[in-house]
C-alpha cells in the first residue's frame, strides 16, 4: 500500500491498512505482518516485522518476580494491547517515511537551484 503524500492524508492510510487487516478472517489467521518504508536516517528501504508482536522478546523474557495484574483475561488483554501497538507503530513508520520522501525532495530541489546558479554564473562569465 502506497503512504501519504502530505501529513493529513496519514489518518486515511490507516484506515485503510485498517480496512485491509479487517478484510482478513481473523486477526489471529495472519501470521506476521511486515512494513516497507523509508527512514530519515538511510537511504534505503526498510522492513520492520510487526506481527507477532513483541517477537525479539520473546525468546528472551525479562526476569520478574510477579506477574502482572489484569484487569482483563489475558487474551482479551493482549488483543487490546495489540491493537494500541499496530496503531502507534502504523503512525511511527507512516510519518517516518513522509519525512524521508519530504527531505529528498528538498535535497532534490536544492541540487536543481545549485544547478541553475552554477548555469546562470557561467552564462554571466561568457557574455563579459
Amino acid at each position: 500500500m502506497e503512504g501519504g503524500d502530505v501529513a493529513e492524508e496519514i489518518p486515511q492510510v490507516i484506515q485503510a491498512i485498517v480496512r485491509e487487516l479487517d478484510r482478513q478472517p481473523s486477526l489471529h489467521s495472519i501470521r506476521s505482518l511486515i512494513a516497507l518504508y523509508h527512514s530519515p536516517q538511510g537511504q534505503a528501504p526498510l522492513c520492520r516485522q510487526l506481527l507477532p508482536p513483541f517477537h525479539a522478546d520473546a525468546d528472551n523474557p525479562a526476569p520478574t518476580g510477579f506477574a502482572p495484574l489484569l484487569n482483563l483475561p489475558p487474551q482479551e488483554f493482549l488483543l487490546g494491547l495489540i491493537d494500541q501497538y499496530l496503531y502507534a507503530c502504523l503512525h511511527s513508520l507512516l510519518y517516518q517515511s513522509l519525512e524521508a520522501e519530504n527531505l529528498r525532495r528538498i535535497r532534490h530541489l536544492d541540487g536543481a537551484v545549485h544547478h541553475l546558479e552554477e548555469s546562470a554564473e557561467g552564462d554571466r562569465k561568457s557574455v563579459v
